[in-house]
């Protein structure tokens, strides 16, 4: 697996976890978000969510291998 990775499940409790792992660092770090609060997003929502989030995360970490696409970037605010 190569380091920065970032991958999402579902524990025990009823969350979607997103767990992201970067170089140098021991342990990963976990985001866990409700699935109901999901639900209450609605499908549409939660998809923009979950994938803006993790698009953010690898233009960040791998920026130079990002630099060319640049219709997956932040949409400026």
């Amino acid at each position: 697996m190569k380091l920065p990775c970032v991958s999402i499940s579902v524990d025990e409790e009823k969350n979607l976890v997103i767990t992201h792992q970067k170089e140098g660092r021991v342990n990963p770090l976990s985001v866990p978000i409700p699935l109901k609060d999901l639900n209450e997003d609605g499908f549409d929502l939660s998809a923009q969510k979950i994938g803006m989030l993790t698009l953010q995360l690898l233009q960040k970490w791998y920026p130079d291998e990002l630099r060319e696409f640049d219709k997956l970037k932040t949409p400026p605010t």
